[in-house]
């Protein structure tokens, strides 16, 4: 009796075991939150001799925030554009600054998509400009070089 249990175990190793099929995971990280939109609460401008500094203030930013930029041509004038996501304007459509660098600023925007365009035209001449992102802020730095 003790060979037949000893045989009836070997024979069950030997059996081959169907394959576990674990559900896969979705990783947490590579998930985006669907937050509410953030609000552009202020435009303001900051001159110095050489540059000016355009300041976007915007309320707590976290992960799920973006924008981008580049120069796009409107009535006859060079203007830079910067596309913020997801973003509700809080601000002017229209705003003027007398300054050496920079004249309008056009704030447009997309309700349905959460999406604000902020134009501000660049005065002709020779400039460079730098965007970024600083804790609540995105600033725009316009300069001669």
């Amino acid at each position: 009796q003790a060979e037949a249990q000893a045989k009836a175990k070997k024979e069950e190793a030997n059996k081959v075991q169907p394959p576990i099929v674990a559900k896969a995971e979705v990783p947490k990280k590579g998930l985006k939150k669907e937050g509410k939109p953030y609000n552009l609460s202020n435009i303001s401008l900051i001159e110095a001799k050489e540059k000016a500094m355009v300041v976007l203030t915007l309320n707590p930013l976290d992960g799920n925030f973006e924008f981008k930029e580049g120069i796009e041509s409107r009535q006859g004038k060079e203007w830079l554009k910067l596309l913020l996501k997801p973003v509700i304007r809080k601000t002017e459509k229209t705003m003027k600054f007398k300054s050496g660098f920079i004249g309008d600023i056009v704030v447009e925007d997309d309700a349905p998509e959460s999406v604000v365009y902020v134009y501000i035209e660049l005065i002709p001449g020779k400039v460079t400009y730098d965007v970024a992102r600083l804790k609540n802020s995105v600033i725009v730095t316009v300069a001669r070089p």
